[in-house]
């Protein structure tokens, strides 16, 4: 529950998609999407990688504890990594130049 006292409703794959179908906003308005996703506590994707998984819910499966496990993994060993690889300039460089939103 993360010390909320609210118990909240599991973020079903259909709940996100039918938030993601209400947007209006075109997803390449980055600001203006964003925005839009903001109420619904989305990220801004807007074409999950899942979308079209019709039997799995993601919300059974990517559970709080290998989400954190996978973001550790990431930061501890993939960053560092490349960090000693490449050295931090390098590396903020090579994050500032990514473009802003990417899709398929």
């Amino acid at each position: 529950n993360f010390r909320d006292a609210f118990q909240h409703f599991p973020q079903t794959a259909k709940m996100t998609l039918d938030q993601l179908l209400s947007i209006s906003c075109d997803p390449l308005n980055v600001k203006g999407y964003f925005d839009a996703c903001t109420p619904f506590h989305l990220s801004g994707v807007a074409q999950p990688f899942w979308h079209d998984w019709s039997l799995a819910d993601l919300h059974v499966f990517f559970t709080p504890e290998p989400l954190h496990h996978w973001h550790h993994e990431f930061y501890d060993h993939d960053v560092k990594w490349c960090l000693a690889a490449v050295g931090e300039q390098e590396l903020d460089f090579c994050f500032s130049v990514l473009q802003p939103l990417t899709t398929f």
